[in-house]
Formats: structure tokens, C-alpha cells, sequence
């Protein structure tokens, strides 16, 4: 009777769990910064927005933040550097990515 019970409890757990989660979640994206130097981005939409992370120390990852769907362009900086790195990809909703600036001074995204 008990482990019927204790079933009953995790299976309505895991229903309150699944009606929780949005279909439609924005993308999310947070910076990584592999470099020695603090590093910033700039996240260009397609639909007009302009989300910039800034400031982020040397082996740290920024909290996610949310963005439209469809392209988006990216300029990064490295403090001390003068050059810009520049990427482009296809953003999709429920996705997260992280965007890591290398000591080799390139971009990856990374969507686990």
C-alpha cells in the first residue's frame, strides 16, 4: 500500500512538473569568457532588439537572458584587445546557448 502510495506522489509530481513548462520559450543566451581578460557582447535580433553582457571576468558565465527568435548577429570584445569578433546563427525558441570567447580570441555557440 505504501509504495502505491509513494507512486501516486511521484506521478502526480511529475504531471504538475510537465503542465509547468512553456511550449514557446524565448531563445536564451549567457557569455562565457575563457579569455584573461574581462570580455562583452553585443546580441543583435532580427526582430530589433539589442541585448549587450558586459564586463564578464576571466573564466566566468553570465546569467541567461532572453531574445527573439530568427538571426542574430553577435560582436564580442576582449578588454585590451582592439579588434572585434563578429558571429551570425540562426536563434529557435526552447533553445539555450552559450557563447565562448576563447583565449585563441574566436567564437564558439555551444546549445546543450
Amino acid at each position: 500500500m505504501r509504495n502505491k502510495m509513494s507512486l501516486i506522489y511521484i506521478t502526480f509530481a511529475a504531471l504538475l512538473i510537465g503542465c509547468g513548462s512553456d511550449p514557446d520559450v524565448p531563445p536564451r543566451f549567457r557569455l562565457h569568457n575563457g579569455t584573461t581578460n574581462k570580455a562583452s557582447i553585443q546580441i543583435k535580433t532580427t526582430g530589433g532588439s539589442t541585448i549587450n553582457i558586459n564586463g564578464i571576468d576571466p573564466g566566468y558565465t553570465s546569467p541567461y537572458q532572453e531574445s527573439s527568435v530568427g538571426k542574430i548577429d553577435i560582436t564580442a570584445s576582449v578588454q585590451g584587445d582592439t579588434g572585434s569578433l563578429l558571429g551570425t546563427f540562426n536563434a529557435y525558441k526552447n533553445e539555450k546557448y552559450t557563447i565562448n570567447i576563447n583565449v585563441s580570441q574566436s567564437i564558439t555557440i555551444v546549445s546543450p
